[in-house]
């Protein structure tokens, strides 16, 4: 993945994904400048392929398709930054 600037970062994820079962066997890696152009490096979840790639998507949901198995993993919109947190 090329070197990323992050001050300039509108979108980044790092998360598990799962495969039909449930399972989290898969990990993607994402992020953009602009919420269209995404980087992306992930295991998919359903054979276990690793890639990297660059994919426009500019609407959700975002789904990024495996080159090998040709499965779709939806990546999930994470909940918003005000939920509540407890603390001690």
């Amino acid at each position: 993945m090329e070197d990323i600037d992050y001050d300039k970062i509108e979108y980044a994820t790092n998360r598990k994904l799962p495969d039909d079962d449930g399972e989290m066997t898969g990990w993607i890696k994402m992020f953009s400048y602009d919420n269209v152009n995404f980087n992306y490096t992930m295991k998919c979840p359903y054979c276990g392929e690793e890639q990297e790639g660059e994919k426009e998507m500019p609407n959700r949901p975002y789904y990024i398709k495996c080159s090998e198995c040709e499965t779709s993993s939806l990546i999930r919109k994470l909940k918003g930054s005000g939920s509540k947190v407890k603390g001690p």
